[in-house]
Protein backbone atom coordinates (compact mmCIF):
# COMPACT_ATOMS: atom_id res chain seq x y z
CA UNK A 1 0.00 0.00 0.00
CA UNK A 2 1.42 3.33 -1.03
CA UNK A 3 1.00 6.20 1.40
CA UNK A 4 1.44 9.58 -0.12
CA UNK A 5 0.52 12.78 1.53
CA UNK A 6 -0.20 16.03 -0.17
CA UNK A 7 1.20 19.27 1.11
CA UNK A 8 -1.43 21.95 1.61
CA UNK A 9 -1.51 24.63 -1.02
CA UNK A 10 0.31 27.88 -0.30
CA UNK A 11 -2.96 29.78 -0.36
CA UNK A 12 -4.48 27.45 2.26
CA UNK A 13 -1.47 27.94 4.53
CA UNK A 14 -1.59 31.72 4.10
CA UNK A 15 -5.33 31.76 4.83
CA UNK A 16 -4.77 29.71 8.01
CA UNK A 17 -2.02 32.05 9.24
CA UNK A 18 -4.17 35.10 8.45
CA UNK A 19 -6.92 33.63 10.61
CA UNK A 20 -4.45 32.99 13.44
CA UNK A 21 -3.14 36.56 13.17
CA UNK A 22 -6.65 38.03 13.23
CA UNK A 23 -7.58 36.01 16.33
CA UNK A 24 -4.33 37.03 18.06
CA UNK A 25 -4.94 40.69 17.23
CA UNK A 26 -8.44 40.46 18.71
CA UNK A 27 -7.09 38.91 21.91
CA UNK A 28 -4.40 41.59 22.12
CA UNK A 29 -7.00 44.34 21.68
CA UNK A 30 -9.05 42.82 24.50
CA UNK A 31 -6.04 42.74 26.81
CA UNK A 32 -5.18 46.36 26.04
CA UNK A 33 -8.78 47.40 26.63
CA UNK A 34 -9.05 45.50 29.91
CA UNK A 35 -5.72 46.37 31.51
CA UNK A 36 -4.73 49.71 29.98
CA UNK A 37 -7.84 51.58 28.85
CA UNK A 38 -10.60 50.60 31.28
CA UNK A 39 -8.63 51.51 34.44
CA UNK A 40 -7.95 55.04 33.16
CA UNK A 41 -10.22 57.70 34.63
CA UNK A 42 -12.34 59.55 32.10
CA UNK A 43 -10.54 62.83 32.72
CA UNK A 44 -7.17 61.23 31.97
CA UNK A 45 -8.27 59.33 28.87
CA UNK A 46 -7.79 62.24 26.45
CA UNK A 47 -4.33 62.95 27.86
CA UNK A 48 -3.36 59.26 27.59
CA UNK A 49 -4.55 58.90 24.00
CA UNK A 50 -2.85 62.15 23.04
CA UNK A 51 0.44 60.94 24.48
CA UNK A 52 0.10 57.60 22.71
CA UNK A 53 -0.62 59.43 19.45
CA UNK A 54 2.57 61.48 19.87
CA UNK A 55 4.60 58.33 20.53
CA UNK A 56 3.09 56.66 17.47
CA UNK A 57 3.91 59.63 15.23
CA UNK A 58 7.46 59.86 16.55
CA UNK A 59 8.06 56.16 15.91
CA UNK A 60 6.42 56.29 12.49
CA UNK A 61 8.25 59.43 11.36
CA UNK A 62 11.54 58.74 13.12
CA UNK A 63 11.41 62.07 14.96
CA UNK A 64 12.04 62.89 18.57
Amino acid sequence: MERRTRAPSASAVIFEWQAVFIRAAAVHAGVVERYFVTPVAGDDYARLTGSLREIHRALRDGTD
